[in-house]
């Protein structure tokens, strides 16, 4: 990432934290017996922006990467802001030599998270430069490699299929970005290095044997690469504790919110078609076990379960029942689910009996051993019912389960507000 970003993240912080004192102080909300001196709160702001970018830094937020993803880019900056919250409330309480208000450094670390977050999110919208991708070699994961490049958000490829001989042709014409290759023949890989280099292209090379390990990591034996299978995540201790944690507590303030438009909501599915409020299907949850998922009814009542998946014009869908699925607010009711323990609020959207396709996948069992969420990895990535190929949708499932946090979770749980599409 360029030095301009770096120096901006600098200038946000040290401004949140002039805003935090100000507003703590002058806003005139907050009861307060004097107004205490500026200067040690400078003095404080300067420690802290330093520590904070060094935070960010060390969690490769500034690392330059044609394939960053936003929503990844936010759980770091998630992470990073709560460990600058912790250095920071513990520098400022342990030093004796002056008392900082609580609120003051509590509101200048949520500005400051705030903001840089909207900087973050700005800049990856804006930054849509086209790119012009070239793809050769033979490998079994060229057409999914395909999909994942259309699918990446922010970033506008222009992708061109291509054989060896014609790389050559295009490295030194300069007509391309970066070279995606796979092929199992080394002198043919070295040579194409040799060329990416002179021109300074950039070559990324798709692994010849590409499999899932249980959150695999890489080791070695002098050079010689080895992958290690560890458990998930969320099969050790404490994870899914917090992971627990963190739904029933934001379970409850979204199940209260929802009760507030209940009512409302309950009237209008009535007053617009016949039939009940709620719509139930029988979903596939955490270790196989099968749990009624609940949803407001989008579409005319019908007794069957098995309804087919519901196209974006679907004649089916009531009036009522477009606007909600436009906002996703059909889903809200798996609040409930949640609350019961059936579902997460973050987690693989839960399979229903009839998706036979799925239950085939080799990855399907790692996939049921977590509970099924409202949103998703995959979800928030446009992945979404039985408009895409489910073994694409599940290797982003996978891939959520293997790299879970619950920075990574609060991320996707923030950009699921901005997703509206439907989820099935």
């Amino acid at each position: 990432m360029k030095k301009w970003v770096i120096f901006l993240d600098i200038v946000i912080i040290l401004l949140s934290f002039f805003i935090g004192y100000y507003f703590r102080f002058y806003s005139g909300l907050f009861p307060f017996k004097g107004i205490p001196p500026i200067k040690p709160y400078i003095n404080i702001t300067i420690f802290i922006t330093s520590g904070w970018i060094l935070i960010l830094y060390s969690l490769s937020l500034y690392k330059e990467k044609i394939f960053s993803n936003p929503v990844k880019e936010l759980s770091i900056i998630i992470e990073g802001s709560f460990w600058a919250m912790v250095f920071l409330m513990a520098g400022a309480f342990l030093y004796r030599g002056f008392s900082y208000s609580r609120l003051a450094i509590g509101f200048s670390g949520i500005f400051a998270f705030i903001l840089i977050s909207i900087f973050h999110i700005t800049i990856s919208r804006l930054k849509r430069s086209r790119k012009k991708v070239a793809i050769a070699g033979e490998s079994k994961e060229i057409e999914i490699l395909k999909k994942r490049i259309k699918l990446h958000p922010y970033i506008n490829f222009e992708l061109k299929e291509i054989t060896l001989e014609e790389i050559k042709k295009e490295v030194n014409k300069k007509n391309v970005d970066f070279i995606i290759f796979a092929s199992k023949n080394i002198k043919e890989k070295i040579e194409i290095e040799k060329l990416c280099f002179k021109y300074n292209i950039k070559l990324y090379s798709i692994p010849e044997i590409y499999f899932h390990f249980f959150s695999g990591k890489v080791e070695d034996i002098d050079g010689l690469p080895l992958i290690v299978a560890e458990k998930t995540p969320l099969n050790n201790f404490p994870n899914y504790l917090i992971k627990n944690a963190f739904d029933l507590f934001l379970g409850l303030i979204f199940s209260l919110i929802l009760c507030l438009f209940l009512p409302f909501i309950s009237l209008l599915i009535k007053i617009d078609s016949k039939g009940p409020v709620f719509f139930t299907q029988k979903r596939i949850g955490k270790n196989g076990k099968i749990f009624n998922i609940f949803k407001f009814r989008t579409m005319k009542y019908s007794k069957e379960e098995n309804i087919p998946y519901t196209l974006p014009d679907d004649p089916r869908l009531t009036k009522v029942g477009k606007f909600m699925r436009k906002y996703n607010i059909d889903e809200l009711p798996q609040i409930f689910n949640v609350l019961s323990g059936e579902m997460s609020l973050i987690g693989p959207r839960p399979i229903s009996i009839y998706d036979t396709a799925f239950f085939k996948l080799p990855e399907f069992s790692l996939r049921l051993s977590v509970k099924p969420g409202i949103s998703g990895w995959a979800q928030i990535h446009g992945l979404r019912g039985g408009r895409f190929e489910p073994e694409e949708r599940i290797k982003y499932d996978i891939y959520y389960i293997e790299n879970w946090s619950i920075y990574l979770d609060l991320a996707i749980l923030i950009y699921s507000f901005f997703s509206f599409k439907n989820a099935i």
